[in-house]
């Protein structure tokens, strides 16, 4: 895991993120906010080339370069994207962690309404990418509660952002089913900030930050952890 330098320019410096993550950023230890950062960064990369996809042959050959690029020594990688050029200095050289976000993005070039297979292991894809950052740290015991935290915010996350309503309802289901709140140490307090929401927007039907409720939960979990 490449540790956090103050005395390196963030390569991502400039990239905007929603609000959410951005608050989940804020909270985590600088050791792991880099890595946190460019993950988000690829996931919101990967959204995009989905989502502007005419057909899913054009989405996977755009997901097969990414994998084709994470799987290279940092040397032999194209240069001159923003985030790619930032992977080894933001991640450190365990790419390969990252190939189960680019295969979660994949699930979602099937014909819509996606099944519920589907948008299950498009979250755990994104689950699986999050929780390598945790395991890259040492810490495994708290792999299982970041892959749970990562998998609710990922399902609940694309509720509010597809457009089709079987979709919706399907993926608010599964999120449903993932059972109890995730409590994690205050290094990793971000990502449970982003499980706190996730609770919450299921708990009100709302989406993610939406409201004085969800600005208060995000606000108490940052400070106390609860």
């Amino acid at each position: 895991m490449a540790n956090d330098n103050t005395s390196v320019l963030d390569p991502l410096a400039a990239t905007t993120f929603p609000e959410e993550r951005t608050l989940a950023l804020a909270h985590m230890a600088p050791a792991l906010r880099r890595a946190l950062k460019l993950y988000f960064a690829l996931d919101a990369r990967l959204a995009r080339q989905v989502a502007q996809a005419r057909e899913p042959m054009l989405g996977q050959i755009r997901l097969a370069w990414w994998r084709d690029q994470l799987k290279l020594p940092a040397v032999e990688r194209a240069q001159g994207d923003q985030i790619l050029d930032a992977v080894e200095v933001m991640w450190g050289s365990d790419t390969n962690a990252l190939l189960a976000l680019v295969d979660g993005w994949e699930e979602l070039l099937g014909e819509a309404p996606l099944s519920a297979a589907a948008i299950s292991q498009f979250a755990a894809g994104r689950a699986q990418s999050l929780a390598a950052l945790i395991r890259q740290t040492g810490k495994e015991a708290l792999v299982e509660h970041v892959t749970r935290a990562g998998e609710r915010w990922a399902l609940v996350d694309f509720a509010w952002k597809t457009s089709e309503p079987v979709e919706h309802e399907t993926a608010l289901g599964l999120a449903r089913q993932i059972e109890g709140t995730v409590t994690l140490p205050r290094s990793l307090r971000g990502i449970q900030v982003l499980d706190r929401l996730a609770c919450h927007s299921l708990k009100t039907e709302t989406p993610l930050l939406v409201g004085r409720s969800a600005a208060f939960v995000a606000l108490r979990v940052g400070l106390i952890g609860r």
